[in-house]
Formats: C-alpha cells, sequence, structure tokens
C-alpha cells in the first residue's frame, strides 16, 4: 500500500478597505435567527452571543438570500475585534482577518462555523464576537443563526464517485460504473461490480465514520487507476493521500489560523478542518465547494480482471480475496493525516530523510505526525526527535526496525500495552530495506497483532481504528476537552536574530490594555538596504491573541518608512515604489523553521517571536530573541525615547548589567541625513554615566537577504551621544540629550542637537528600583 501527497492549499485573501457598518448592539441568541441587510463593500461587527456553562459545541450559520453573493464569517473570543479605521469609517480587511479566531470564507452566501470543546480554542462560557463581511458592491440580505448542543453528532464522511477531475488532474471513475454482473455478497447488495464497489466503499466510509466521529464533513474523491500487477506476491492495491495541508502562520499569506493547535506545522485538510470548524472550500473563496475534496483514493483497476487477482467486497470478512472494505478504510485514513512529510523514494529528486520543502521555496515546517516519531538508539538508552536529528540520520533511521517509535499519547492509549514507555512507543514500519510507499508512514506488524496500519493487510483485513485511531487523534482529531489557550503579551526588549547579526528591533509597550482595548506597542527596525547602507522603519499597533498586528496607513503600509522633512516634520514614504508589512507572533515560535534551525547563539528558553516583514516584494521571516534580557539594574532606561515638538527621529536604549555593579547602556540612533532617508547608528557603554559624551558607531552593513558574515565590523566612529538622563519615568523633569554625528555615506549631512529635552513613550515602571 502506499499514500500519494498531491497538493498544497494556498489560500489568498482581498485586502480592500472596506466600510464599517455603524450597527447597534445585537445579541443573537441560539435558536432565533437574526434577519439582516449588509451594506455594500462593508463589515458588520455588532453581533455576538453569550455561550454559558454547559454545551459541547456551538454552530453559526450565515445564509445569504442569494447564495452566489459572497459573505463571510469571522468570529472571537471575549474581546471585540479592534478595527482600525482608515479615514473616516473605512476598515483594513487584512487586519480584521488577522484577529479572527476562526473564519469561514467561502466564495459564496453560505457559510459555517462549529465551535467544539475539543478544538485548540475551545467552546467556552463568556461572550464570542461575530463580524460578518460583504464583499459584494450591493447590499446583502442574510440571516444569522446559532445553535448550542450538548452532545457531539458525527458528520458524515462522504465518497464522491462520479468527479471526473480536471484535464491536468484527471478521475477515471469508470471503474464504479462496471456493469458486469455480480451476486450479491455478505451484506453487499448490488448485483453489478460498479454497485458493489460503490456500496462497498461507503460502507468503509460509514465505519470510518462511526469510529472517528467527524465534527465536519470530510468529502472524498474516488478514482481508479493501473496501479500495476503483481510483483511476486506483492501488489498495489490502493493508494491515497490528502487533497491539501494546512498550517497556521501569519507570515504565509492565507495561513493564519489560530485555532490549529500546533503552529507552523503542516496538517492534513480533513485534519485542519476538524480543528477550524469548517469545511476546507470554506477557508477561501478561491475554492468551488463542489469541486473540492480533503482526501483522493485511487484503487488499482489492474484487479477484478481475467486472470488477475480480485477484491472481495462482502461487508463482512470471509475468503481468501483481500477485502476492498479493509483496504478503503486503510488509504482513507492515509488521507485523514495518517503520513509523514519525509522523502523515503530514491528518485524524488531529494536525499531519502530529508523533509519535504511543501511550499516552493519556503521553509520547511514540521508535519503532525513527523512531530510525534522519534529515533530510538540501538541500546535504547536515547530518544531522538526524529525531526532535529539530521537528514543522514533520518535516512538510517528510516531502515532501523525496531528504532523508529511513534509517541502519540493517543495512539498508546489505543496500543495494547505489552510494555510501557518508552520502550513501548509504537513501532513504525522501517523495514531493513528501504520500502517506498510503506516504509515510516505505517505501523510495524511487530507485536500489535492484526491493525488495519500495518504495510500488509491479509485476506481478510481488519475494520477496526485500532491504534490508528489514536495517531489520528495526535495528527488533529482530538475530540477531548481542550485547556483554555491563554495569550500572554510579549516582553519589551531589543530583538534580533542570531543568523542575523546587525539587524535588530526595538518593541516597547507604549500603551497597555485598557478597557477592553489590546496592549499597544511601538518597533523600530534598523536594517539595511540592497548597498548594505543603514535603514530603519517603524510600526504601531496592538497585539492580539499573542501576535503583533500593526495598523496600514492610508497607503496600506503597516511597516512604515519614514522621511525627515526638517524640525517636527517628517512623512512616510507614500511612493509606489515602496510597499511595507510586518507581523510578530509570539505563540510558541521555538517551532518555526527559522527558530529551530540550530544556529550559533540561539535560544530557545528565553523569549521568542517570528518576525515576518515583506519591504517591497521580498518576504523574510527571522527568529527574533533578546539581544540582552537584563537582570536587575540600578536605574533602567529602556525605552523609546522622543524630544516634544521634533518629531522624525528618536533613541531606543536598552539597560543591561555591565561593568562591576554599574549600569551598561545600549544605545540605537534613528536620524537621516541630508536627504532625509531614515539611517541610525549604535553606542554602547558599559559603565553609563549621565552627562559623559560616548561614541556612535556606523555598522558596517548587509542587506537583508544577503549572507551573514562571519563577523561584525565597525567603521570610524561618526560623532557623540550626550545623556542626561534621571529617575522618574515620564513625568520626569530634566532628561536632556546632546548628539553630533555625521552621516558618513555619500549623501552626507550633519545632524545635531543641543541639551534637547526627552520623554520616554513606553515602559511606565521606569527608574523604579
Amino acid at each position: 500500500m502506499n499514500h500519494l501527497l498531491t497538493a498544497v492549499a494556498c489560500a489568498t485573501l482581498a485586502l480592500p478597505l472596506f466600510a464599517q457598518a455603524q450597527v447597534e448592539f445585537i445579541a443573537v441568541q441560539p435558536g432565533t435567527p437574526v434577519s439582516m441587510t449588509i451594506n455594500p463593500s462593508s463589515v458588520v461587527s455588532s453581533y455576538s452571543i453569550d455561550v454559558p456553562a454547559g454545551p459541547r459545541g456551538m454552530r453559526l450559520e450565515l445564509r445569504a438570500s442569494d447564495l452566489s453573493k459572497d459573505v463571510d464569517l469571522l468570529l472571537r473570543y471575549g474581546s471585540p475585534f479592534e478595527l482600525r479605521n482608515q479615514g473616516g469609517a473605512r476598515v483594513d480587511i487584512q487586519q480584521l482577518f488577522d484577529q479572527a479566531q476562526y473564519r469561514s470564507t467561502g466564495g459564496g452566501g453560505d457559510e459555517f462555523l462549529l465551535i467544539h470543546e475539543g478544538n485548540a480554542i475551545p467552546l467556552r462560557a463568556g461572550r464570542w464576537h461575530l463580524a460578518i463581511v460583504n464583499f459584494e458592491d450591493t447590499p446583502i440580505s442574510a440571516t444569522l443563526s446559532a445553535s448550542l448542543t450538548a452532545t457531539t453528532q458525527a458528520a458524515a464522511i462522504e465518497v464522491v464517485f462520479d468527479h471526473a477531475g480536471t484535464a491536468s488532474r484527471p478521475c477515471d471513475v469508470s471503474g464504479w460504473n462496471a456493469a458486469e454482473a455480480r451476486s450479491p455478497i455478505r451484506g453487499n447488495t448490488g448485483t453489478t461490480l460498479g454497485q458493489q464497489r460503490r456500496l462497498a466503499a461507503q460502507e468503509a466510509a460509514r465505519l470510518l465514520t462511526t469510529q472517528l466521529q467527524p465534527r465536519v464533513p470530510v468529502r472524498i474523491q474516488a478514482c481508479w487507476s493501473d496501479l500495476g500487477s503483481a510483483t511476486g506476491n506483492s501488489f498495489t492495491l490502493a493508494q491515497a493521500g490528502p487533497e491539501y495541508l494546512f498550517l497556521n502562520d501569519i507570515g504565509q499569506p492565507g495561513y493564519y489560523m489560530p485555532s490549529i493547535e500546533r503552529p507552523f506545522t503542516w496538517y492534513s485538510a480533513a485534519a485542519t478542518a476538524q480543528q477550524i470548524g469548517t469545511t476546507v472550500c470554506r477557508l477561501d473563496g478561491g475554492f468551488n465547494c463542489a469541486n473540492t475534496f480533503d482526501v483522493r483514493a485511487t484503487f488499482n483497476s489492474s484487479l477484478d480482471q481475467a486472470g488477475a487477482a480480485s477484491f472481495d467486497y462482502g461487508f463482512t470478512t470471509a475468503g481468501a480475496a483481500t477485502s476492498f472494505v479493509s483496504v478503503a478504510m486503510h488509504e482513507i485514513t492515509h488521507g485523514l493525516g495518517f503520513f509523514g512529510l519525509i522523502t523515503v523514494e530514491p528518485d524524488d529528486g531529494a536525499p531519502v530523510g530529508s523533509k519535504r520543502r511543501v511550499l516552493p521555496n519556503g521553509p520547511l515546517y514540521d508535519d503532525i505526525y513527523g512531530s510525534h516519531v522519534v529515533s530510538r538508539s540501538n541500546d535504547g538508552s536515547t530518544l531522538s526527535p526524529f525531526l532535529r536529528i539530521t537528514d543522514a540520520e533520518r535516512a538510517q533511521a528510516l531502515v532501523s526496525e525496531p528504532q523508529l517509535r511513534f509517541t502519540g499519547s493517543n495512539a498508546l492509549s489505543a496500543a495494547p500495552q505489552l510494555i510501557p514507555a518508552p520502550e513501548g512507543y509504537i513501532r513504525l514500519h522501517a523495514p531493513l530495506t528501504l520500502t517506498p510507499g510503506s516504509t515510516y508512514s505505517h505501523i510495524s506488524s511487530f507485536n500489535y497483532g492484526v491493525q488495519l496500519m500495518t504495510a500488509q493487510l491479509n485476506a481478510s483485513g481488519p475494520r477496526e481504528l485500532g491504534i490508528a485511531g489514536g495517531v489520528l487523534r495526535d495528527v488533529g482529531w482530538n475530540s477531548n476537552r481542550m485547556p483554555q489557550r491563554s495569550f500572554e503579551l510579549p516582553d519589551s526588549f531589543q530583538y534580533f536574530d542570531p543568523t542575523r547579526n546587525g539587524h535588530g528591533i526595538d518593541f516597547r509597550l507604549i500603551s497597555p490594555s485598557i478597557s477592553g482595548l489590546p496592549a499597544e506597542y511601538f518597533l523600530g527596525f534598523y536594517t539595511y538596504d540592497a548597498n548594505g547602507d543603514p535603514e530603519w522603519y517603524i510600526a504601531t499597533g496592538p497585539v492580539i491573541d499573542g501576535v503583533f498586528l500593526p495598523k496600514n496607513n492610508p497607503f496600506g503600509d503597516s511597516l512604515l518608512r519614514q522621511r525627515y522633512l526638517g524640525p517636527d516634520q517628517s512623512e512616510s514614504d507614500s511612493s509606489a515604489r515602496y510597499a511595507g508589512r510586518i507581523r510578530i507572533d509570539f505563540n510558541d515560535a521555538r517551532r518555526h523553521p527559522a527558530c529551530s534551525d540550530g544556529a550559533p547563539g540561539r535560544n530557545l528558553d528565553g523569549p521568542l517571536g517570528v518576525m515576518t516583514t515583506t519591504i517591497n516584494g521580498q518576504r523574510l521571516q527571522w527568529c527574533m530573541q533578546p539581544v540582552v534580557v537584563p537582570t536587575r539594574v540600578s536605574n533602567d532606561y529602556s525605552s523609546i525615547w522622543y524630544s516634544p515638538g521634533d518629531g522624525g527621529w528618536g533613541l531606543a536604549l536598552q539597560s543591561f548589567n555591565g561593568a562591576g555593579s554599574s549600569d551598561g547602556l545600549f544605545s540605537v540612533l534613528f536620524y537621516a541625513d541630508a536627504t532625509g532617508e531614515p539611517r541610525w547608528a549604535l553606542g554602547q557603554i558599559n559603565a553609563f554615566t549621565p552627562g559623559v559624551p560616548q561614541p556612535l558607531w556606523q555598522v558596517r552593513g548587509y542587506c537583508r537577504s544577503c549572507p551573514s558574515p562571519a563577523t561584525q565590523q565597525l567603521s570610524a566612529p561618526i560623532g557623540s551621544l550626550t545623556l542626561n538622563l534621571v529617575r522618574g519615568g515620564a513625568g520626569a523633569s530634566g532628561n536632556r540629550v546632546s548628539i553630533d554625528v555625521t552621516y558618513p555615506g555619500t549623501q552626507g549631512g550633519r545632524f545635531t542637537r543641543s541639551s534637547v529635552n526627552l520623554l520616554p513613550n513606553s515602559d511606565p515602571t521606569l527608574g523604579d528600583d
């Protein structure tokens, strides 16, 4: 048996500015539909539903009177959608979508969400807020309804027999219509070969539905193809795999799905749908529900031919022929998530044991199946995470049975426990000879008896998921109550990526959460352009659900490039030559490939964030960690500092433990050259004394996408910085700065200030002991 990975989802979102409808607050009562008219190109965010304690599930439905019209349904718990107005009552749709914990965004007018206690952001008592979007340029009449359930009702796993696919990806459906006469057999009442095949496939889907209890419908595209004749005693009976893969990464356009259990990790389409609470075709308006499938299964048409082996189509097991029901259950189970994304085909164009790069030129993300696999040393003393060892070590583990093990807790609960873990971890199929299509993504036949997901099925074949049911629950099919997820606010620090030394950000809380509004942060990004010349950018915005979501300016940029026009005069670059965007995800960032790269200096134990920047079409993802995490200092001046009435420049300061008992100070000056372009310089002193001049240095840089040099070098000092800072924070008087620097580049320019007043715009505890 083998499984086939076929396609990758790449959802995209429209980015217009929509009107925010001014609607009085309306509470949606379960069982009482709400009728509404949604204005053209507008957002309604005034609906909410109060969920009491007790229900296990909630279903929301939005249905337009004309189903061809495009409306979307978004949902979040606890706090309402924070809409960032862009002049008047305009709403940035991307900002809105990035706040949604759940979304149903198909291309038509029939949307639904099913939230369950087993979801990563579980159903719980409290207020759930909705946002409804009308993408049409005409008004839309729609009905919104809600229902709460105390029990979970299984949705159907549907097998589709008559969808011939596309010209580029055809599906041979003739096998389902074979007219050869057949006699009914052991519960299968079909009287033709095609009928018996259909009924047997439906029986397999029924058994899986009963055992797995899907919350969201699953669609299987069923095909036939010549997969080859017998080789010795071996047949390829069928093959199957997910039609799409999904993950949660706000840095990949269209892939932000915070309701997925484990971020930065690939899941099958069907497992994703269970977690996001709607069908795959409703993840993006580009999908057509009639033509979208979770799984594609292909059965070998060389069987059932004269002189060839045949399938047994009976519903109960008997005889020597291979059970079609068991084969179908086995293959569909692969498509539901029982597979790993490791190269096991020697001719795949990638080394055996390498992680599969699903997104072209994208990061090498983990997959959820592989995240539960370990490689056991020969003496059993060491268990190494399979996705964290080298390609060569993985290649060796793939032919090392019994050393390849699956560690998921649900799989262990479903297994016959002969011996306890870790020795009792589930043995995976890893024969000494690599077997493409079988190695790794099957259970070893050792110790477990007859199992549905072993590499070979005996003639009768099992009809129970067994261990495979536990594996599926470990890879996205969880049905147990999940703990409430909490989102912590990130720390105010200067952050950098050790692989991009010399670039960095100063990230500061400037306004705590007040009256239900999210906390607001300021970011200064110091970096280099394509020529290695210093440049800087800024962003301000809230942190919502652990993600920095800076607002767009009127030109559509969330990462702003400032031009200095003179004292207290600056402007954002609004030219067509500039486009900037930034997001930082502080949730479990250590799982992102940028963080799990094992780079020297990488610290996965402290605060981390995955920063995604897109500047003029170039998108980068960096793993940001604090430059230094200061312990207690006598006087903490860490903040973004500015001069009232003199905008367009500023200072980022970070205090740290310096020489002896002294406080050190790291400084970044954001200033401008003679043409008004943003430049920056660095200063560092290990024993800071107010009023004592310190040199500022121009860093010799390298572009954001260039290889990082082995060492960073500083040029000659370009000027000096004198800080007279006092204790007491923003309310204190007497904070003064003097600056005299000359930009050494071709633009030139001398930037000076003489004893001007400074204020910190963050950290209200500044100066406390």
